[in-house]
């Protein structure tokens, strides 16, 4: 799917990854300043078995969704950065590891890959979306890809997929990298 960004774009194929127990992912691909988005999914983690056994299998669904697109030249994983906020210790001990098992990965899989981590709130500025905010922050986000997409795609059941869309173009952008 076209999308319709009226910024500046690098050209690779980027990877986005909401980590989360929900993890959200996409992959854009840039050619000539113009992006598409040629896949996204989302990866649910089970509740009620062991911590390491959850990384185990989140580990092999994303190694059979992901790694076709790792073996372009020019790859960079975006992954949102992890932070307190509102959520418990619990949950943010949970996000650290799993950003921390996904960055290992990466680097196992392709030695020289770009690993950006990027904060969701600069990823939506990046992007033009930093007004977003608030009770209705997923609803308004989704409806902000969509608008990219020109199409009624994903409904706020996809945040997770849409705020990956977000940080994959946040590094797809110039001067996103940093």
């Amino acid at each position: 799917m076209k999308i319709y960004l009226n910024k500046e774009l690098q050209d690779g194929v980027y990877i986005g990854i909401d980590a989360a127990a929900k993890t959200g992912w996409a992959v854009i691909f840039v050619s000539r300043g113009n992006a598409s988005l040629i896949d996204f999914g989302s990866i649910s983690l089970e509740r009620n078995i062991p911590e390491l056994t959850k990384f185990e299998v989140f580990e092999s669904i994303l190694n059979d969704q992901l790694s076709k697109y790792l073996r372009y030249p020019e790859v960079t994983v975006v992954i949102e950065d992890c932070f307190l906020g509102k959520w418990n210790p619990k949950t943010f001990k949970l996000l650290a590891r799993l950003e921390g098992y996904l960055i290992h990965y990466f680097k196992t899989v392709k030695r020289y890959i770009n690993i950006v981590l990027i904060p969701p709130l600069t990823a939506r500025k990046i992007v033009g979306a930093k007004k977003i905010e608030g009770k209705y922050k997923k609803k308004r986000l989704v409806n902000f890809v969509n608008a990219l997409l020109k199409k009624q795609h994903f409904t706020e059941k996809h945040h997770d997929i849409c705020d990956a869309i977000i940080l994959a173009l946040s590094a797809a952008i110039k001067g996103g990298k940093k």
